[in-house]
């Protein structure tokens, strides 16, 4: 099974309520898709914005106003996959600037298409993904044909049969995206887009400094807490392993490169965070699928104990407090076994907290919201499911930790409307 195969497997498992369209192209049609995607696999992209529109791609065949959806295939020679497929079709078809945000799988496509010589198979994602730019310029790139539907008048275009098959289920989704608000997160991928030379310089300066001064003046050296992080991964996933908030934390990559888990999937809200994790991995192929998504983290769409194990790890402090508890409560609710790590209140710490703060806040621009103290954190992941709280003294830093056992579907946890 090649790579790709791996991955769409690894989606169709994750994602398993989102319906699979499946369509037979009989020898002689034409392709559903404007000729354009010719390998095994594809990804297809729905750009919206939440005042009600979409983005559709336009043609004229046989006289005849033609919608389509934007496609593109999924490359296996450069180590594509198909979220990265589909921000290099919002890039090239959308705004090559802003990336969206929200880019959601919303069904799977599996066509059959018949020939003289033979039968072969192709296997898409159809993607939403929310345009991150004001409702009175949401048309297309000046390079592109494409063209803004309000969504009301989306189901009246000329489009192939498949194609409404997949706008029909879109429609569906969109029908609870309407109106809705910008996320607040929304200015963290602002900040990541605006200064990502910064994170980089962070990783390749700052970050190894910080590792080799924490082996002298910690009580625990940044090492030993991302091994005792990744030893938690590799005892309680069995065999999957979920990053729900990953930011620019390599531990997937670390994961990938032991070979040990079957599936590793990193989330994050800013897609400059997650593209900068896959410039990063480097080394001999794994077996382990190491997958990206792109969700909010306080509403993750993956059924109850979907992964062996999960991670959420300094990310309480970029959500609004009102909205803390639930993203504790989704990190354990997607896992069998969960770990929570966040970094204390600097405003508790010394004096070099605060200095070490200063520069996250000013040269990072860590768009942090509310940082807690140890007895807040210890309130924030008080629900039964939590069997341990301890905390690591680091020169970055007093990491607290909060260790839970099996799903909370139904419990409220403290930091809740």
């Amino acid at each position: 099974m090649s790579v790709l195969s791996q991955q769409y497997a690894a989606l169709r498992m994750m994602y398993s309520t989102l319906p699979v369209i499946e369509h037979r192209r009989p020898s002689g049609d034409q392709p559903c898709f404007s000729s354009r995607h010719r390998e095994e696999h594809f990804a297809l992209l729905l750009p919206y914005a939440p005042s009600g529109s979409i983005l559709l791609e336009h043609s004229l065949q046989e006289c005849e106003e033609l919608w389509t959806l934007v496609t593109g295939s999924v490359d296996d020679v450069s180590a594509d996959d198909f979220l990265s497929t589909a921000m290099r079709l919002a890039k090239i078809h959308v705004d090559p600037v802003n990336h969206p945000g929200d880019v959601e799988p919303f069904a799977f496509i599996e066509e059959t298409v018949e020939s003289v010589d033979a039968t072969t198979k192709r296997f898409g994602v159809a993607f939403l993904a929310r345009v991150r730019i004001p409702s009175s310029t949401f048309e297309g790139s000046s390079e592109a044909a494409l063209s803004s539907v309000a969504l009301t008048e989306a189901s009246r275009m000329t489009m192939t049969e498949l194609d409404t098959q997949i706008l029909r289920e879109a429609i569906v989704r969109l029908a609870e995206k309407a109106d809705r608000p910008a996320p607040s997160y929304d200015r963290e991928s602002e900040l990541a887009t605006r200064y990502r030379w910064r994170f980089i310089m962070h990783h390749s300066f700052f970050k190894p400094v910080l590792r080799i001064a924490s082996k002298i003046f910690g009580e625990t050296s940044l090492d030993e807490v991302q091994k005792e992080i990744a030893s938690h991964a590799l005892r309680e996933a069995n065999e999957s392993f979920l990053d729900v908030a990953c930011g620019e934390n390599g531990l997937c990559l670390e994961l990938a490169a032991m070979d040990k888990l079957t599936l590793i999937v990193s989330n994050d809200v800013a897609w400059p965070h997650i593209d900068l994790l896959r410039t990063r991995r480097v080394g001999p192929p794994s077996s382990s699928i190491l997958l990206f998504t792109n969700h909010d983290a306080t509403a993750l769409p993956f059924e109850d104990e979907t992964f062996g194990a999960s991670l959420c790890k300094n990310a309480l402090h970029h959500v609004d407090p009102t909205r803390a508890g639930r993203l504790v409560r989704e990190a354990v609710r997607v896992a069998r076994r969960a770990l929570v790590v966040e970094v204390m209140d600097p405003e508790c710490e010394s004096s070099w907290g605060r200095v070490r703060h200063l520069y996250y806040l000013r040269f990072l621009k860590d768009a942090g919201i509310k940082f807690y103290s140890r007895s807040e954190f210890s309130d924030l992941t008080d629900i039964p499911s939590r069997r341990a709280l301890y905390e690591r003294r680091t020169v970055k830093g007093v990491y607290m930790f909060a260790l839970f056992d099996g799903a909370t579907n139904s419990m409220q946890s403290p930091g809740d409307e």
